[in-house]
């Protein structure tokens, strides 16, 4: 028991708490020094220590990071279900595994020999490559999103080289600075700390000057511009339509459409699914939203499923002009796993958010044509996956909306941040303007430069008018998506040949 409470993971519990703090409160300085109580405590460890710091760091930040999933799968079921605790007992496992992992990596390619800061790339790269195994191995499961990266989005300026990288690029810089710090501060203590701290000067540099590039594009674009009309009827999950209610609703629905059209947009953008039934042109609510539409000459981006199969429906967005005609479908490619699609043929029931029907996935990035632009769609948590705006943009999208439902997370405030600052580095790292528009989440515009204007989250129906600005440029990895990783599998090819090929 006595070797729990060690000097060694005292340091290790020190940095796991302030990456808990940086997740849930936004306090993006710290995560430029969360790591170095875990680099120095770690000092001449062996693999198995190494190891070992991993798995405590790991568990810490999962059990920080998913005690709230049993409140919110119990929530899906209705009762208090075993299965959202077992989930969450999986979900650390998985969470100190990986931690344990990379430490475990660093500590067979790392040599003493080597300065503080060539270490420090290697640890840089490893991590962050592990962060892309780690999200290609979980793809559709973003609550495994431990990128360091994502400590930083809450700044407007930290991830401004995301353009260039994206969130791998900003993992990479996180690490890399922590752990040259934290060498230095082992090897020489404070007087070579100026080293690292002159690099991240030099960074913040680069920061405002890519922010100020950005903000040129803008003002250089300011009349080519769309108005959007975002209109977010925030009603909850659990709120089931059926013929007693039903009725209510879809006169709810009704009167926050023609408040929204009221404002004279060029366009209306709805919530994601917010008619939950199956499309039909001849259905009776949808030609009523268009009467109303086609008085009021507004286009409308309606979230909606349609019909795969008699097993299986697509989880849409429709493209319907003010005529009434239908000028694109969206239909969403990366599905939640064991929510909307099943893994080896298992779907989590009291996770299906389709009553009853598996999400088929989409395949087409093609942008909803519109007489104002190319409008590139966001589903739910395609707001944390970077393919999804890079294809858009890659296929001219003028401006992105993302629609989503947070409802069922809508207690648990740090989730909802996430999703919406996940948006934001959407936007900055395709340079695009982005309306976000989440049902019990927050709604709002978010600029190519990642400035928020006019966010808001509410329990009750609003509708709100923003101004997106359309712009043609291709950042860096809009052009070559996957700089990154190529960097990143480079760097450690170079460091495992001087390892093991190069004694």
């Amino acid at each position: 028991m006595k070797t729990l409470f060690t000097k060694h993971n005292l340091f290790v519990s020190i940095s796991a708490i302030l990456y808990v703090i940086i997740f849930y409160n936004g306090v993006s300085l710290l995560a430029w020094v969360c790591l170095i109580p875990l680099i120095y405590g770690m000092n001449h460890s062996g693999k198995h220590s190494l190891f070992r710091a991993g798995l405590l760091y790991g568990t810490i930040v999962g059990i920080a990071t998913f005690y709230p999933f049993p409140k919110i799968i119990s929530s899906f079921v209705g009762d208090t279900s075993m299965l959202g605790w077992l989930f969450s007992l999986v979900a650390i496992l998985i969470s100190a595994l990986f931690f344990g992992g990379v430490l475990f990596l660093f500590s067979l390619l790392k040599k003493e020999k080597y300065p503080a800061w060539v270490n420090a790339v290697l640890l840089a790269a490893l991590w962050s490559l592990s962060e892309w195994v780690l999200a290609y191995i979980f793809n559709g499961m973003p609550w495994f999103g431990f990128q360091m990266g994502n400590l930083l989005v809450s700044n407007l300026y930290f991830i401004q080289p995301a353009e260039w990288g994206g969130l791998y690029l900003l993992s990479f810089l996180v690490v890399f600075i922590n752990t040259w710090a934290g060498l230095l501060l082992v090897k020489s203590g404070m007087k070579q700390l100026w080293k690292p701290a002159a690099f991240f000067a030099c960074y913040l540099g680069c920061c405002f000057l890519l922010f100020k590039h950005a903000e040129g594009l803008n003002e250089s674009n300011e009349s080519k511009t769309v108005s959007i009309a975002i209109m977010c009827e925030n009603t909850a999950p659990e709120e089931k339509w059926n013929n007693n209610n039903g009725p209510q609703m879809v006169k709810n629905l009704l009167a926050l459409n023609q408040q929204a059209n009221a404002l004279k947009p060029d366009v209306v953008v709805w919530t994601e699914s917010a008619v939950p039934w199956t499309y039909k042109p001849d259905d009776a609510f949808v030609q009523e939203v268009m009467k109303n539409a086609g008085a009021a000459n507004t286009i409308q981006i309606l979230g909606m499923n349609s019909v795969y199969d008699s097993n299986a429906v697509y989880n849409s967005a429709y493209c319907i002009l003010p005529d009434g005609k239908v000028s694109g479908r969206y239909d969403k490619r990366f599905l939640l796993s064991l929510a909307e699609k099943p893994i080896s043929f298992f779907l989590l029931p009291f996770l299906n958010s389709t009553d009853g029907f598996y999400a088929k996935e989409g395949s087409s990035t093609v942008p909803l044509p519109t007489p104002k632009g190319k409008i590139g769609v966001l589903i739910c948590n395609e707001a944390f996956v970077a393919a999804s705006a890079i294809d858009m943009v890659r296929n001219d999208a003028d401006y992105l909306v993302n629609i989503s439902n947070d409802g069922w997370f809508s207690e648990v405030s740090f989730m909802k941040d996430f999703h919406f600052n996940s948006a934001r580095l959407r936007a900055v790292e395709v340079r695009r303007d982005i309306a976000v528009n989440s049902n019990l989440g927050i709604s709002g515009k978010i600029a190519a430069t990642g400035v928020i204007t006019d966010s808001k989250q509410s329990d009750e129906g609003f509708v709100s008018k923003i101004v997106l600005t359309k712009n043609d440029y291709r950042s860096l990895i809009s052009k070559i998506p996957n700089f990154m990783l190529i960097v990143l599998c480079i760097l450690t090819i170079i460091f495992a040949s001087l390892r093991f090929l190069f004694k």
